[in-house]
């Protein structure tokens, strides 16, 4: 399994919880069909998608919190 690209076809609908969905998932590389061996892969490539969305704002909500004690320390020692 080398590089997996993949891209979603069709309109993105709202889902729970506010998260997006779209239509179909594809990929140019990996054999993603209706066959039980493809909805496995369909869910470990998304379950894996979602994880890395989550870690990447959970990095973002840290460093903007790192950043505004960073701020707020250096305006109260300026004081």
């Amino acid at each position: 399994m080398g590089n997996t690209r993949l891209c979603t076809h069709g309109r993105p609908e709202a889902g729970p919880e506010g998260y997006s969905r779209a239509g179909t998932l594809r990929s140019a590389t990996e054999p993603i069909d209706d066959t039980s061996t493809g909805k496995l892969m369909e869910g470990v490539l998304a379950a894996f998608a979602q994880f890395d969305s989550d870690c990447r704002s959970d990095r973002t909500r840290a460093g903007i919190k790192a950043a505004l004690e960073v701020a707020e320390s250096a305006s109260t020692s300026s004081r």
